[in-house]
């Protein structure tokens, strides 16, 4: 996964609650720090596809 994230209803934006506090989560490639990533950084990655309505809230 990666770009903006969305609820299972596919329009509401996800907040962060951690260093993207209220800011919508938009998944990056990048990964700055080997230490330290935040809640944005770096591709997620689904076993199997995801389809729209089935994510876990």
């Amino acid at each position: 996964m990666i770009g903006p994230q969305f609820a299972a209803d596919g329009i509401t934006p996800l907040k962060g609650s951690y260093d993207q506090a209220g800011k919508n989560i938009v998944l990056t490639k990048e990964i700055p720090d080997g230490l330290y990533t935040g809640e944005a950084e770096g591709y997620r990655m689904n076993k199997f596809e995801v389809k729209q309505g089935h994510w876990p809230a």
